[in-house]
């Protein structure tokens, strides 16, 4: 229902506006794509998902999904043939199937192969003294063995099923020309934390060097992260709270991005808490606690060290677990010959652990989210189709200097600059867009192949006169039928 000031007011889906707000309720269908602004509700996130999730204020909900439980209030993004679910699929502007260039070549290869073969065929027939009614024989055939229907949409047909095939995993391109570049891909970069990490580390260890308490080191760290709300900073407060610690009251605060925090305990000394490179940037030695530094991000934990007054005084080691998919996301990517690249501000030594454990031997470690579109355009010059796996907004340099973008529990949201957008955070599904984009891709042209060749070889059989022109258009159905038969074992 449409919320008009005080009142609801009911409203068919093809009435919605974007900017209007709306009221689901339990048991409804999500009639466009929206942006929570208040509630919750258990749903399943799009049409036919199978599964449930709890979305609340701030997330976005595609048109198709279900309210099970709970009520939500919401604003309108998109509505209409710009519903992410049906972009691709009803608008016949947009309709991939008619417009992709791998859906496309059968259709071009029907309408200027076809009288290209007939012309030769009837010059064939002429150079070879035939009569006007076995010239024009000649030609009708080549005609219809190669400009047939099977040949024209053949490829629309895999790059139909493709499509299908990611919205049933809770996949949207953003366009046709999105799915056609995601299929060329040939360097998949994953911006770890928060696509192959939870992006929900533990304190995993407290390590003190002097003569501290690891209580001391915990209550440094929580001042220093005190109102901060990323994943690091969650969970020293969590760790903080659950060990009874109190956070010192640290002033000055100053964050700088992925480096850490520096400022002033309530002693009234410096205190910085961060990497190796904001310690380098501080001139604090850590070469007394190199070894242990080594020896936790060599198990892929992520070493933050905590420094007063110039002096390296212990450090807080995070782990952060796999996400769910993960290793299939990457297997995903190695079978379709797409190489993965990790890029994480950790160092080198979590990173290699990292990539150790997903089979991914290209790494890029210790680089900055606001460095990371440099990075991705360096892959890019040496001649990579480079597609970015990452999460809006932290990861929207990279996203942003991609040539495929793929960001995660996007779709539906007032944003749709990401080529590829999945309604949820599953990372196994994002690599798998890009796996059935190329495939789709490739079957398009063997399926082109397969339908046109028998026609071919007939035609060119018939010019040197070992075929009759009646039997030469149906060589063209056994193209048809053998190409069909393919899609269908494809599909399954």
């Amino acid at each position: 229902r449409r919320v008009v000031g005080q009142d609801l007011a009911p409203a068919a889906a093809s009435e919605l506006h974007p900017g209007e707000e709306i009221l689901i309720e339990a048991g409804e269908t999500v009639p466009a794509d929206v942006s929570i602004i208040a509630g919750e509700a258990q749903v399943e996130p799009w049409l036919g998902a199978g599964q449930r999730e709890l979305r609340s204020e701030g997330e976005s909900l595609v048109a198709g999904a279900r309210v099970v439980q709970g009520r939500v209030r919401a604003v309108v993004a998109w509505s209409g043939l710009d519903r992410a679910w049906v972009r691709l699929t009803n608008d016949p502007r947009r309709r991939a199937e008619l417009i992709a260039p791998s859906a496309r070549a059968g259709r071009v290869l029907a309408e200027r192969g076809g009288p290209a073969l007939a012309l030769v065929a009837g010059l064939a027939a002429l150079a070879a003294g035939a009569s006007w009614v076995t010239v024009v024989a000649y030609v009708v055939a080549a005609q219809a063995a190669v400009a047939t229907a099977g040949v024209a949409q053949i490829g629309a047909l895999h790059v139909g099923l493709g499509v299908l095939a990611a919205l049933r995993r809770g996949v949207a391109y953003r366009s046709a020309a999105a799915f056609e570049k995601a299929g060329h891909a040939t360097i998949g970069a994953f911006c770890a934390r928060g696509t192959l990490l939870l992006g929900e580390p533990e304190v995993a260890s407290i390590e003190v060097f002097g003569s501290g308490t690891p209580e001391r080191i915990l209550s440094l760290v929580a001042g220093a992260e005190a109102g901060a709300t990323h994943p690091v900073a969650v969970a020293v407060t969590r760790a903080a709270r659950d060990r009874g610690v109190r956070a010192d009251g640290v002033r000055s605060l100053t964050a700088l991005p992925g480096l850490g925090v520096v400022g002033v305990t309530s002693g009234g000394e410096a205190l910085a808490v961060g990497s190796r490179a904001l310690m380098l940037r501080e001139r604090i030695g850590v070469a007394s606690a190199e070894a242990r530094i080594t020896e936790l991000e060599g198990m892929g934990r992520t070493a933050l060290l905590v420094a007063v007054g110039e002096r390296l005084v212990g450090l807080v080691g995070l782990q952060d677990g796999l996400r769910p998919g993960a290793r299939a996301a990457v297997q995903y990517l190695l079978d379709a010959n797409i190489e993965p690249v990790l890029i994480s501000g950790d160092a080198r030594e979590t990173c290699e652990a990292l990539g150790r454990s997903l089979d991914i031997d290209h790494i890029r470690p210790e680089i900055l989210p606001a460095e990371r579109g440099n990075e991705i355009k360096r892959l890019a010059d040496a001649g990579a189709q480079v597609v970015v796996f990452g999460r809006s907004p932290a990861d929207d340099v990279a996203l942003g200097a991609a040539d495929v973008s793929v960001a995660l529990a996007s779709a539906g949201s007032i944003s749709a600059e990401w080529n590829v957008q999945l309604a949820t955070d599953a990372i196994r599904d994002a690599a798998f867009a890009i796996a059935v984009a190329g495939r789709a891709r490739r079957e398009a042209r063997l399926g082109v192949l397969v339908a046109v060749l028998p026609g071919v070889v007939g035609v060119a059989t018939m010019a040197v006169g070992a075929l009759s022109p009646a039997v030469t258009p149906l060589l063209a159905l056994l193209g048809t039928g053998a190409a069909v038969l393919r899609s269908n074992s494809q599909s399954r």
